[in-house]
């Protein structure tokens, strides 16, 4: 943080944005939240990059990474109707306090805890086909071949670079 302080001239973010770190490739990585009228001022050049010590790789090194690193992102995998104990085993330890004080959803959150089966879970998965890579929304089924029983859908996907460019994903079942 020293270093973005001293690339934004000394004055930090002067309580008008954050810096936090937050790992979601499994790589260091950070979030830069600002004002709108400071976006102008902060360009997200070599010098803010080298300041942070960080490369940027994109969205499509982003979602590759993440997608390896099994970490599912709110309003691409899951979304506002997903319960916690629905979204994974990861997004359930960001997302859920169970030794917290009372909070909306509570109860509905401690009895799934209790009962431990969710109607639905989000699932990493590898496909079988090395040259298909199937798209958000494909459906999932149960046993090969698409007259198989539909056991859910695709919520994301990507070619893995670290595992020989085989199709990787998310699906919710």
């Amino acid at each position: 943080m020293d270093r973005l302080r001293a690339h934004l001239g000394g004055k930090g973010l002067g309580g008008v944005g954050w810096v936090f770190r937050r790992d979601e490739t499994g790589e260091p990585g950070f979030h830069l939240w600002l004002e709108a009228q400071r976006l102008a001022g902060v360009r997200p050049d070599e010098a803010l990059f080298a300041a942070l010590g960080v490369k940027p790789i994109g969205w499509l090194g982003f979602n590759i990474a993440r997608i390896e690193a099994g970490r599912a992102l709110f309003h691409v995998d899951f979304g506002p109707d997903t319960l916690p104990h629905e979204a994974g085993i990861a997004a359930l330890a960001d997302a859920v306090s169970f030794t917290k004080g009372c909070y909306r959803g509570q109860e509905i959150v401690a009895r799934m805890q209790s009962r431990g089966h969710p109607a639905k879970v989000l699932v990493g998965f590898r496909a079988t086909s090395e040259n298909a890579l199937p798209v958000a929304g494909a459906p999932l089924y149960a046993s090969p071949g698409p007259q198989g029983e539909i056991a859910g859908a695709v919520t994301s996907s990507a070619f893995s670079p670290m595992l020989s460019h085989a199709p990787v994903g998310f699906a919710m079942v």
